[in-house]
């Protein structure tokens, strides 16, 4: 539906769904986003009850999830879960880009061992010759 546009058309930091919507569910929705790429951060609300919706969203891709309740407590805890996956996404994102540093690392002292080598048996073959 028009959700499904919007996150197609933009780019977001953390995306909150809840399983029932008025055209796909919310399983659906993370089912069709993981086809088309990486997922941004997803917090899948459920209702009471509902835990094995909560279990299938996280194995799909989603990070976390709420329970809805009656009174609306649920609610409360909405901002910390955010901050905390926001904060697991950007510690995943430090660490991607600490590695891809070391790879580029690791490449560059390998080309460097290896003209190294080849410097030396360049001296070595200088040295036989002379």
């Amino acid at each position: 539906g028009e959700g499904l546009a919007m996150v197609t058309a933009g780019s977001y930091d953390i995306l909150i769904m809840d399983q029932v919507m008025p055209v796909y569910t919310g399983l659906e929705v993370i089912r069709i986003l993981a086809d088309r790429g990486p997922l941004p951060p997803i917090i899948m609300v459920t209702g009471t009850g509902s835990e094995q919706i909560a279990v299938e969203a996280m194995k799909l891709g989603a990070r976390d999830y709420i329970v809805k309740d009656v009174e609306g407590g649920y609610l409360d805890l909405m901002s910390t879960v955010i901050e905390q996956v926001l904060r697991q996404q950007r510690l995943m994102e430090e660490k991607r880009q600490a590695l891809q540093v070391l790879r580029v690392r690791a490449h560059q002292q390998a080309i460097l061992a290896d003209l190294g080598l080849r410097a030396l048996a360049g001296k070595e073959l200088v040295a036989l010759i002379e």
